[in-house]
């Protein structure tokens, strides 16, 4: 099983590493939201939901750089 986990580049560049946070993955859940899907699509959904919560995270503090 994958897990994706949002993360900024300071989270990556932390001597301390990841604080707890959300993770993402294909779960029974997923697959009951998207039947029509196949595991490849449901992956992409679980990647872009964590990309997604990076997004968040970038949001939520103004020190971190913007691209």
């Amino acid at each position: 099983m994958r897990i994706y986990l949002p993360a900024t580049s300071a989270d990556l560049s932390s001597d301390a590493g990841l604080l707890p946070r959300w993770a993402h993955a294909v779960t029974p859940a997923l697959r009951t939201a998207l039947p029509d899907e196949d595991e490849e699509s449901h992956e992409m959904s679980a990647l872009l939901a964590a990309a997604d919560a990076s997004v968040g995270l970038l949001e939520a503090d103004d020190s971190l750089p913007r691209r």
